[in-house]
């Protein structure tokens, strides 16, 4: 059986796996992901502070902190494979436009 690679645009398909994305988190860090985002502070300018929040959890700063940066830094170290493959498409795009022109 011969293997062929993939011309399609990928930008549009739902090809982000959830599991691959999501399951190594725990759920201290769900958590946290959660309870950031719902307080502000991924919004810009942000809402809430690291201090407001784990002031409101009841929990340490220090701690909620390490728990965010333990999510953010998985989440992003799993979705660069498709960031990078999304880059290239988009590459290969823009390049099917410039040969149009």
């Amino acid at each position: 059986m011969h293997k062929s690679l993939f011309k399609g645009f990928i930008a549009g398909s739902s090809v982000v796996n959830a599991d691959a994305v999501f399951s190594n988190l725990t759920q201290k860090q769900v958590d946290a992901l959660l309870v950031s985002y719902n307080h502000g502070y991924y919004r810009i300018p942000r809402k809430s502070s690291l201090s407001s929040i784990a002031r409101n959890r009841r929990v340490a700063r220090t701690t909620f902190e390490e728990h965010l940066r333990k999510a953010e830094n998985k989440l992003v170290t799993n979705l660069i494979p498709y960031l990078r493959l999304f880059e290239r498409t988009l590459q290969a795009g823009k390049s099917t436009v410039e040969e149009r022109l």
